[in-house]
């Protein structure tokens, strides 16, 4: 009996994965902003100016949680589309390079995109067109980081254990 490559209820299943992973990743961005919202609020206590400005914090705060939600639907979407060639590991291992990329591609767009006050935030000391410029760079990091865990994922396949 042949798999049905494209079903609605596949792409859910992406979907509902890939969310859950955002959610997952805004987890521990937050932590890190919880960390430096105290900080801030330790620095008003002490009667000291705040460490980042309250605009640059909760901007920042936005952004990183947006594109991490923004990846998610990008990368369900890849992942669902890419599903015809998970038949064979290297297929999984492009999956996951195309992931990896669109994640972490979004993030970066992001920081460049929202350059003030959020990427002069994440990478001080920079241009906005040094933002612009790393992207490229930072996707041929990720992308073979991606096709390992793609390639993870297509061994816990083979062994009938479940990908999330």
């Amino acid at each position: 009996m042949a798999m049905q490559v494209y079903a609605a209820r596949q792409l859910r299943s992406d979907l509902t994965t890939a969310l859950l992973m955002a959610v997952g990743f805004s987890l521990l961005a937050g932590a890190a902003f919880a960390i430096g919202g105290a900080i801030n609020v330790l620095d008003l206590v002490r009667g000291r100016s705040v460490s980042t400005p309250w605009r640059t914090f909760f901007l920042s705060l936005l952004v990183v949680l947006l594109s991490y939600f923004v990846a998610a639907v990008g990368s369900a979407l890849l992942a669902f589309l890419l599903r015809p060639i998970r038949r064979w590991a290297i297929g999984w291992a492009v999956t996951g390079a195309a992931v990896s990329a669109a994640i972490y591609g979004s993030v970066a767009l992001a920081i460049a995109v929202f350059y003030d006050p959020v990427g002069a935030f994440f990478l001080d000391h920079s241009t906005q067109q040094e933002a612009w410029d790393m992207i490229p760079g930072f996707l041929l990091i990720m992308a073979p980081i991606g096709a390992v865990f793609g390639v993870y994922w297509w061994w816990r396949a083979r062994q009938g254990r479940r990908l999330a």
